[in-house]
């Protein structure tokens, strides 16, 4: 039986919105990505404008069998903006699957993206799409370390390690390194008279830090202050938390956090980490953290983690703050970087270098 006499391809139109939610409802249960608030989100607020959207439909009942979104992102490129894709969460019902679907739509919508004057798109697809991203000739970039930091081991291995010798081992270990090797270390005092302030919404001082940081990196998210608001406070089904370290009213840094349950075990989550270049940066981050987590004891939770590549200054922060990189078989999934060139104006050596890139929960399609 050919593909074609029983699905067809085709583009979001407003009635197919249902059928998308109902798709992912199948496919993930109730959470955020199967909530009507939460396409509305994706679909009509992003301020960089609206998704991408092929589809696969039933023929004779157009009820839609598979979906992908292409959702606008803009990427500084050594301090350029310049447009792009997130490809984000690509479904197809399980009765269709094997049919060629996922790679239509997988073609598709970046070639649409193309003629719209895109310049690349890139996603962090999970370990069964990764083979077929191989096999189109994208680029994988690098597979991005999740960096943690264990607030309660006690409850960690009560959770995940069944072998009580092996649960003593472990607790016993982190006491001994978890107060040497790998201790927490505490700010000095510095230099600088910093003070942390909780930021509701984020102020055009965002602004003004974005244009001190966007050219430290050759290739990161634009986070401004329209993207920030966006994709962590207007965000629905989701709760984030802003903390900033300011030097009067001029930011040195921000966190974005995120309290939730990963494997049973309560984390608290550093979406976002960025600062100020040199000196004044490491100081401003070191401080920062060191509230974080105490933040994070006081509410109780067993782990602390977040994505970052370890070339970035704030990765060297959170070292040195007493994160330690977490072996690969400890992340809920891997998270590896794809791009694919839409012959745009970067230049290609440009997207898969890994070192020109700063990466970290944010730009994740589902976190």
């Amino acid at each position: 039986m050919k593909v074609e006499s029983t699905w067809e391809p085709d583009w979001y139109q407003e009635q197919d919105k249902p059928g998308i939610l109902a798709l992912n409802q199948m496919e993930y249960g109730d959470v955020a990505l199967s909530h009507e608030a939460y396409f509305d989100w994706l679909q009509n607020q992003n301020p960089m404008g609206s998704p991408i959207i092929p589809l696969a439909r039933e023929k004779g009942t157009g009820k839609v069998v598979g979906f992908g979104m292409y959702v606008p992102m803009r990427v500084s490129w050594a301090g350029e903006a310049r447009p792009a894709l997130i490809g984000f969460n690509l479904v197809v019902a399980q009765a269709y699957r094997r049919q060629g679907i996922f790679r239509i739509i997988a073609t598709v919508g970046p070639e649409e993206g193309k003629k719209r004057g895109y310049h690349f798109f890139y996603l962090f697809p999970n370990p069964r799409s990764l083979r077929g991203h191989r096999k189109w000739n994208d680029h994988i970039v690098s597979q991005i370390p999740l960096v943690i930091r264990p607030l309660d081991v006690a409850s960690l291995t009560k959770a995940h390690v069944g072998n009580l010798f092996l649960k003593w081992g472990v607790n016993v270990g982190w006491k001994i390194g978890g107060a040497t090797l790998w201790r927490e270390r505490r700010p000095g005092q510095g230099s600088l008279p910093l003070n942390i302030l909780e930021d509701t919404n984020f102020d055009d001082s965002y602004d003004r830090f974005w244009q001190q940081v966007k050219t430290k990196y050759d290739l990161m998210l634009v986070r401004d202050r329209a993207f920030l608001q966006w994709r962590f406070h207007d965000i629905p089904s989701r709760s984030y938390r802003a903390l900033s370290v300011r030097q009067g009213t001029d930011i040195l840094g921000y966190v974005i956090l995120r309290q939730t349950e990963i494997m049973e075990s309560s984390v608290g989550l550093i979406a976002d980490f960025l600062v100020v270049p040199g000196e004044y940066g490491n100081q401003a981050g070191l401080y920062l953290l060191h509230e974080v987590l105490q933040q994070f004891k006081q509410a109780q939770l067993s782990l602390s983690g977040g994505l970052m590549l370890p070339h970035t200054q704030e990765y060297a922060i959170m070292r040195q703050a007493g994160y330690l990189r977490a072996p690969r078989w400890f992340a809920p999934q891997p998270f590896h970087l794809v791009i694919g060139d839409l012959a745009g104006g970067t230049p290609l050596n440009a997207l898969i270098r890994p070192e020109g890139w700063y990466i970290s929960i944010a730009d994740h399609d589902a976190v």
